[in-house]
């Protein structure tokens, strides 16, 4: 079955002469053995300055618009393949896996001496990045491609990369505002989860990952391959394993190219970048300006909204944004927007739309990319961008605007071990929380702990000790009478 559907695929690829869109993922974890083709393109070099890896495809995304989206999967930890788990029998005597590996299941946990490890080799790649060779060139930073580029040195994703920055960051603003962060807390966790894993590796006698692991496609029958369904009728004259071979070196070819032509998102201030206007929209520009220079007289300081009149309060302007579209030009889109295959749409929705203009204060000037973003037509939103957002910000807020204090690693004002595992929450079940809610009272010399039932117990002897009070009051009441 499965080589009748191989060749399905391969006479569609030969006949619509487009490649496939997914190759079986067993064969594609062989990829790395088969030797290059003479008929393999050169690489493409990435005009971009500050692009100096060369990446290594992975895994493509469901929309196959990133062919390092998931890492190829590297654990010691063994998992059963794809292609078997697919194709396991559904019924059945038993409920449960015999094995982890049956399940393709891997448990792992990134601890936080790994996000550490992350969060520093972003900051030096960044800071490398942002200076300035001899010859002036240079100093062009992407938090896109850093993003890529340490998601390989561990081989996890992007995405995964993206946030723990994102933290990182988050925990150095709070630093630097004086914050409290729970440092014994965050090292007790690592400790049990770390426990849980050895024990539930160790109930199926296998060995745990070394590290932290990525889960690779098809698991929990998500992502699979779309090959195409039903039987046909083959002649015995195609060799299998020549097509197979052939198929993965040419999505080899494919992933690299499309690496090497990806085109990274650069650093900048979108509130500075003004969007892309046509004639139409420079012409009503001028024209605004001239109606505006004609009819310009002053008005009186008791009707003018204006900060110029002297007054001290006035009335604020609304600012209004409009897209000025050409109905003609937008048929003929229209006509071709179903023509273009599915990447060529989602990258389409993307971008940012232009010819937008922005009503502020009586002036009218062409809108900024960030202004755009934020009306009703912004484009489909980059979820690894909004991710590192903030850190971006950060970034930029202190290249670009020289601000102090919005990005980088902050120490500690207190005096903490930060690899200390307190010995306060005790030592409870795995799964199970702590047996007593702790809290932390900082004070100038120790930290003071209180449990519930002592605060119970502590309620009942002041209620005890009010109604003595009580008492004794009653008793001095009726000696006076």
């Amino acid at each position: 079955m499965r080589s009748c559907k191989l060749i399905a695929l391969h006479k569609q690829a030969q006949a619509t002469g487009r490649r496939v869109n997914r190759v079986h993922r067993l064969s594609r974890r062989c990829l790395s053995g088969i030797a290059a083709k003479d008929d393999i393109k050169p690489k493409l070099p990435n005009k971009q300055d500050f692009v100096t890896d060369r990446l290594l495809p992975g895994e493509w995304d469901d929309e196959r618009l990133d062919p390092i989206d998931n890492p190829p999967f590297r654990s010691n930890a063994k998992i059963i393949s794809e292609e078997d788990f697919a194709n396991r029998p559904m019924v059945g005597h038993g409920e449960e896996f015999s094995s982890m590996s049956d399940a393709m299941t891997t448990l792992s946990w990134l601890s936080t001496k790994d996000a550490d490890a992350i969060y520093d080799l972003y900051l030096k790649m960044m800071t490398k990045m942002a200076e300035k060779k001899e010859d002036g060139t240079g100093g062009v930073t992407s938090h896109e491609y850093v993003t890529r580029v340490i998601a390989q040195k561990f081989n996890i994703s992007s995405a995964r990369v993206a946030a723990v920055i994102q933290l990182a960051h988050n925990e150095d603003q709070i630093r630097k505002e004086g914050g409290v962060l729970h440092y014994e807390l965050a090292n007790w966790v690592d400790q049990r989860c770390q426990e849980h894993i050895q024990k539930a590796y160790e109930a199926y006698r296998e060995e745990p990952p070394e590290g932290f692991v990525e889960d690779p496609k098809g698991v929990a029958e998500t992502g699979g391959d779309n090959l195409p369904g039903g039987d046909e009728r083959v002649e015995d004259i195609y060799d299998i394993d020549a097509m197979i071979e052939d198929m993965l070196l040419r999505e080899k070819d494919e992933a690299r190219i499309h690496i090497d032509n990806h085109t990274y998102i650069e650093d900048e201030d979108e509130s500075l970048r003004e969007v892309k206007v046509d004639g139409n929209s420079k012409k009503l520009l001028k024209t605004s300006a001239k109606h505006k220079s004609e009819n310009h007289h002053e008005r009186a300081k008791d009707f003018t909204p204006l900060p110029e009149s002297g007054r001290e309060e006035h009335r604020p302007r609304t600012k209004f944004v409009a897209q000025v579209i050409d109905t003609r030009k937008e048929k003929e889109k229209n006509k071709d927007k179903w023509r273009k295959t599915k990447s060529a749409r989602k990258t389409a929705q993307r971008k940012v739309e232009g010819n937008c203009l922005v009503e502020e204060d009586g002036k009218l000037r062409v809108a900024t990319v960030a202004e755009v973003k934020a009306t009703s037509w912004k484009p489909t939103r980059n979820a690894k961008e909004f991710t590192y957002s903030d850190v971006k910000k950060g970034w930029i807020d202190r290249v670009v605007h020289k601000k102090q204090g919005t990005w980088g690693r902050f120490e500690e004002t207190r005096e903490v071990d930060v690899h200390k595992v307190s010995s306060d929450f005790g030592v409870t079940d795995m799964f199970s929380p702590p047996k007593e809610m702790v809290k932390k009272v900082e004070t100038d010399d120790d930290v003071v702990l209180d449990s519930s039932d002592e605060e119970g117990s502590s309620s009942d002897e002041d209620g005890s000790s009010s109604d003595e009070g009580g008492s004794s009051s009653d008793e001095d009441n009726d000696k006076d009478n």
